[in-house]
């Protein structure tokens, strides 16, 4: 490892920024299906497993060759970050905007205008666009002299038969793709469990193609077409399933799936559960398809444990050494990987290893400069084991004064829903994750409802230096306020306190890790504030997972399994004043989308609800729904939250939160 100082604010700026000109996610794009504001379908295009292949070929194609590039849509300097034009003599830098005259390629070339073109100059056209056919002719006219050859970048799209929407290679939904940390070993095995949610947007059959990626990158098995069950079916697909299909006695790295045929959404949600031979439990969910220059919300170990990061690359091509680098939240320190990370390859790394001074309520950031998924984290204490997440830090953002003004109309404003699990069973710790990293303060508080909606106290926690924020026992704060729960669960729900005059970004992150008392079980979940139930709108919130904002409804998935018992604890969360009761349906739903029960439930405001779904649904129900069965909580009144696992008697137990579709 090399450690070098890197400023925190400018990550991507950094000359080990081999892939700073890679656009993964847009900020200021408009809504898309499935809520997607600005998952860059380039990207996705340029870094899809089936790519690599006629990336070669195109290369080969140019090599010794002199190639003129027309760059009409901005596309070029994605394609040369992770396709370099080594081996071809670029003479010529062409655009379609006048305003963009005079911009670098990535070769250093000054662009001209596609008018100025020298046909006598070069010996080959490359065309950095998806669009064929329309490109293709935009350079004809400036062709006559000499015909030269044309190649574009519609030679890297997928077969026919994995679009989507052929006719436009660069829709959204060609390219609704996901990556799993996929295990099955012989101590642990996975399931991921999700809905053909697509069906009910109106897709007809969609399918799911499945690649799997050892720990260095090579292909454990390749092409596994899976049909979806009916509209709203349930899936559960597992370890020894997929295994089984491809042959395999053990497997271990990622599991790239790609859904065809979809609609109304363009990403893959699922929930991820992690078997043990021992009995215990663990759990995750669904990875960002774009990947970000930077991640926190990754926490140091306690002195007892080790926590073990799992980098996932996403990209066609090796990672170079010194690109990935982690360093201690606050702190310019970075330590740099010194090995290569292969295309598609999976690498462990241990926090104590690095930092063997670092201990818990410390955090630590991953410059991951884009070629990284959402990294998970499993932390070892003793025989004890639980997953978690981390979290894209935007390197994007700047402190917004105006949301220290918005209490008029939004009340609390954004808050961090989190559940307060029945206190007879459970500890529970919250940690603040920074999440900007312009963010140099931290100003919270900390509202604490019972199950019935009553504001037990609003808890001040004070400021904190981002290097400097300390985790936070429930029970202790109770304690030293001298609050109690009635119902003896409930909820808390993180805030910004501007009192101090501390300026926020919006991009509020924390921790919980939940602890069964008699058994010591551990789960920890992370998540972002919102504002909820509004019909005002501030940018993008309240947040929808179906339309613009506001989304003022719900639909959760919370996924049943015959391992263990299926629970969540359902929130109604409420920034200021919305419906003083939610009308909230649990839906059992088998794995052919057919409806077998429902229940009905009235969540206070700012109140929760513990659900089991035995206690929902008799055990002929529940058999009837079959083990590709699920639950969908719907209510059109209102925006609920929640977060959902499995537990057993023995005490093990998953939690994180629930996905809406």
């Amino acid at each position: 490892m090399t450690v070098v100082s890197l400023p925190r604010t400018l990550p991507q700026t950094d000359t080990k920024g081999a892939f700073a000109a890679l656009k993964t996610y847009d900020s200021t794009a408009s809504w898309r299906p499935g809520n997607n504001f600005g998952g860059n379908t380039v990207f996705k295009a340029l870094t899809h497993p089936l790519v690599i292949e006629p990336a070669a070929k195109l290369l080969a194609a140019l090599r010794g060759k002199k190639v003129a590039v027309y760059d009409p849509e901005g596309h070029f300097a994605a394609f040369s970050a992770l396709f370099p034009l080594r081996d071809a003599d670029v003479v010529g830098y062409y655009v379609q905007n006048v305003a963009e005259q005079g911009k670098k390629s990535p070769e250093g070339l000054t662009a001209k205008l596609i008018v100025e073109l020298d046909p006598l100059a070069a010996e080959v056209i490359l065309i950095a666009s998806f669009n064929a056919e329309k490109t293709t002719a935009q350079v004809l006219p400036y062709l006559l002299e000499k015909q030269l050859p044309v190649l574009t970048l519609a030679a890297l799209a997928l077969p026919h038969n994995m679009l989507t929407r052929p006719k436009n290679l660069l829709d959204p939904l060609n390219y609704c793709v996901n990556n799993v940390l996929f295990q099955h070993t012989e101590t642990t095995q996975t399931a991921l469990a999700t809905a053909n949610y697509w069906g009910e947007y109106g897709a007809a059959a969609p399918r799911l193609w499945l690649c799997l990626y050892n720990k260095d990158g090579t292909i454990a098995a390749i092409g596994w077409w899976k049909d979806l069950p009916p509209a709203g079916g349930g899936l559960n697909l597992t370890s020894r399933e997929v295994c089984t299909h491809f042959g395999l006695q053990h497997f271990d790295g990622t599991l790239f799936i790609h859904l065809v045929g979809g609609a109304g959404h363009d990403l893959i949600k699922y929930g991820l559960d992690f078997f043990k031979t021992d009995g215990s439990l663990t759990a995750t969910h669904d990875a960002n398809p774009w990947p970000a220059d930077v991640y926190a919300g990754i926490p140091a170990p306690r002195a007892d444990e080790n926590i073990t990061l799992h980098l996932q690359s996403v990209l066609p091509l090796e990672t170079p050494a010194g690109t990935i680098g982690l360093r201690l939240m606050g702190t310019d320190e970075t330590v740099w990987l010194d090995e290569a990370l292969p295309a598609f390859a999976t690498r462990d790394v241990s926090l104590k290893a690095l930092f063997p001074d670092a201990v818990w309520p410390q955090q630590v950031e991953l410059i991951a400069h884009k070629a990284l998924t959402r990294p998970r984290y499993t932390v070892q204490r003793a025989a004890k084991q639980w997953i978690g997440h981390a979290n894209v830090e935007r390197a994007d953002l700047k402190p917004d004064a105006a949301l220290a003004g918005l209490e008029p109309v939004f009340g609390k404003g954004f808050i961090l829903p989190l559940p307060v699990l029945p206190m007879a069973d459970f500890d529970m710790e919250l940690l603040p994750t920074p999440m900007s990293t312009v963010q140099d303060e931290l100003a919270l508080k900390l509202y604490v409802y019972d199950a019935s909606g009553v504001e037990a106290a609003p808890i001040p926690l004070g400021r904190f230096k981002r290097d400097a924020i300390p985790a936070f026992s429930l029970r202790d704060l109770l304690v030293q306020h001298g609050v109690a729960l009635l119902s003896g669960f409930g909820s808390v729900q993180l805030a910004y306190d501007f009192s101090s005059g501390v300026l926020a970004d919006g991009w509020l992150h924390a921790i919980a890790r939940y602890t069964h008392r008699a058994s010591g079980a551990v789960a920890e979940t992370s998540f972002g504030a919102h504002i909820f139930n509004s019909s005002a709108v501030y940018k993008n919130e309240p947040q929808s997972y179906s339309s613009s904002a506001p989304g003022l409804t719900t639909r959760l998935f919370m996924r049943l399994s015959p391992k263990a018992r299926s629970v969540s604890c359902l929130m109604y969360p409420v920034s200021k004043v919305w419906r003083p009761v939610s009308d909230t349906v649990f839906v059992l739903r088998s794995s052919a989308g057919e409806t077998v029960a429902e229940a009905r439930r009235a969540i206070p405001a700012n109140g929760a609800v513990m659900v089991y779904a035995d206690t929902l649904f008799d055990a002929a129900a529940l058999a009837k729904a079959g083990e590709g069965g699920y639950i969908s909580v719907r209510d059109t009144t209102c925006r609920l939250f929640g977060y959902a696992g499995l537990m057993r008697d023995s005490g093990a137990f998953s939690l994180d939160h629930m996905f809406g579709f």
